[in-house]
């Protein structure tokens, strides 16, 4: 990411029709606009004052998952200071990016022998058992080796257990080391599965995490692997935490993860506004980022691009601002024909378009996108089909569904699944057959169940399944089952508004007239900035 832009990102800002923010102070150096006075990660080190100073820098960067201006901390201390080992220990670990999956054994390996030709030879230049312990552990990290197996999941790859464990050993020989325990909580953040049985696994990262926090209340990589090992309807509450430190951090003017992580919590707990606001925010920041250093759109990746306007558009269409959830739809189309039609901004341009579509069943966004699947080569993507057959279906165009359902017959994975009974189920309903269309929700609901702690921010497949069989059952005049089913998506997708409007209107038909008011009432407030006409859409079902 190195290459200079061909565009500039004053002139793409200057076209965002999002309302400015705080604009980030200039660069320090290089990019810089971490606030490393704020963050509080101690680590001592054999370095010199100086060098040691960019070394915690880097560190904090790396928690922050800024990786770029972290290696350009280890390498300002490596230029301080060359025989500094931990120096390049630090610059090796910015090629293993757990959140995001990213292992770089080769380039790691390449830092690691400007430090000695051999683990005997970098092991000799470390002068206390401490800093021998923490250069052994990445060894094992970035261990030659045959490339891993596509078939095996990195969470089981050798290398990353190994040195998982390794940093378990440094944690039990040095158990005043808070760091220690942070690196530790930070290899195994993605390692276990999101099932029933690995949660009590992810549940002892998530008590490190908590562990770092109590011991050292302003460490960003505790506040995030709180966060992401906690990303889930049941646990979310417990991450609360984590939010509130980058909340609560004067940081988070000028830092984009500071920004950002919060929404992973606003999102499990329905605070649909604040999702959209700081991740919105997060991007403006992301892209000023991005300029300072010099990189050019075909440069982004998803972390710094796409995932922030995910889950920013999200959140604009659960607060009913639809107007601002097209206005991404156009930034990403705008961006996509800037960049030359890069697969990452592809990505999000059509992800952002999808979920529109699928969610609103908008007229005009489904002709766009019955356009972009022919002109753009996305006829292929089963995310373009489905969102084609939730809008047909909901404009009553079953044709659109029909299409639709032969993309979908050979899907295995759970989501896919719950897609094709979706489809399915809407074309019975639209043929009379209702028993039919009943069955296949029910089932898709139980599907849905069995990956309840898959969930995570905007919901995959778009229609929670529990959603549309609580629709199915109140067409069928059966609202207390409706009402179950509602409550069951709610408990899933909290203070979701299509559910909380389904919830209200299953309990005034089921004579259960004070749970229909609490339910219009939550949904009138998290409507109260909606625009007015989907403000109106929404609450002239409580007059009905």
């Amino acid at each position: 990411m190195n290459e200079k832009r061909s565009l500039s990102w004053r002139q793409i800002l200057a076209a965002v029709v999002l309302p400015a923010c705080t604009a980030a102070p200039a660069a320090q150096e290089s990019g810089e606009a971490i606030d490393y006075e704020y963050w509080a990660v101690e680590f001592p080190t054999s370095g010199s004052a100086e060098a040691h100073q960019h070394f915690i820098h880097g560190l904090t960067a790396m928690h922050l998952y800024m990786f770029e201006d972290a290696a350009d901390e280890f390498r300002r201390a490596q230029a301080i200071e060359p025989g500094f080992g931990m120096a390049y220990w630090g610059e090796a670990l910015t090629h293993y990016r757990p959140i995001w999956r990213e292992w770089e054994p080769e380039e790691a390996r390449a830092i690691l022998t400007k430090l000695g030709a051999s683990a005997e030879e970098r092991a000799a230049r470390a002068p206390t058992d401490r800093e021998k312990a923490y250069l052994a552990a990445i060894e094992l990290l970035f261990a030659d080796g045959p490339p891993p197996d596509p078939s095996e999941t990195r969470e089981a790859h050798s290398r990353l257990v190994a040195y998982e464990r390794a940093m378990r050993q440094i944690v039990d020989a040095h158990p005043d080391d808070v760091e220690a325990l942070a690196l530790w909580a930070g290899s195994r953040v993605v390692m276990f599965p999101r099932t029933e049985r690995a949660m009590r696994d992810r549940m002892e990262t998530a008590a490190a995490a908590k562990e770092v926090l109590l011991r050292n209340p302003k460490h960003p990589g505790a506040a995030r692997y709180l966060l992401q090992s906690t990303d889930d309807p049941v646990h979310a509450s417990i991450g609360w935490e984590g939010a509130e430190v980058f909340m609560n951090a004067p940081a988070r003017s000028t830092d984009a993860t500071a920004q950002h992580m919060p929404s992973h919590t606003f999102a499990q707990l329905g605070r649909w506004a604040e999702m959209a606001e700081s991740n919105m925010q997060a991007f403006r920041t992301s892209m000023e980022w991005t300029e300072r250093r010099g990189f050019r759109l075909q440069d982004l990746n998803n972390h710094n691009y796409g995932h922030l306007l995910n889950y920013g558009q999200y959140g604009f269409l659960q607060s009913g601002q639809h107007t601002r959830a097209r206005e991404i739809i156009d930034q990403a189309e705008r961006d996509y024909e800037a960049s030359g039609k890069v697969r990452e901004i592809a990505n999000t341009f059509r992800s952002a378009i999808t979920l529109y579509v699928g969610e609103t069943g908008d007229a005009d966004g489904l002709q766009r996108l019955q356009e972009l699947a022919a002109e753009e080569g996305w006829s292929g993507e089963r995310e373009v089909h489905y969102a084609l057959a939730l809008a047909g279906a909901r404009t009553g165009d079953l044709q659109l569904a029909r299409a639709a359902l032969p993309h979908l017959e050979d899907a295995r994975d759970a989501a896919g699944r719950i897609m094709r009974n979706q489809v399915a189920a809407l074309i019975a309903a639209g043929q009379g057959e209702q028993a039919r269309a009943l069955e296949l929700m029910r089932e898709a609901s139980t599907i849905e169940e069995e990956r309840l702690y898959s969930h995570f921010g905007p919901p995959s497949p778009i229609r929670p399944a529990h959603e549309l069989y609580g629709e199915l059952l109140l067409e069928a005049s059966r609202p207390a089952e409706a009402l179950e089913a509602f409550e069951s998506s709610l408990w899933i997708f909290s203070r979701r508004p299509a559910s909380l409007l389904g919830a209200a209107r299953a309990a005034a038909a089921a004579g259960q007239q004070d749970l229909a008011s609490n339910n219009f009432d939550e949904l009138e407030r998290i409507l109260a900035g909606a625009d007015p006409e989907v403000k109106e859409a929404y609450t002239s079902w409580r007059t009905s």
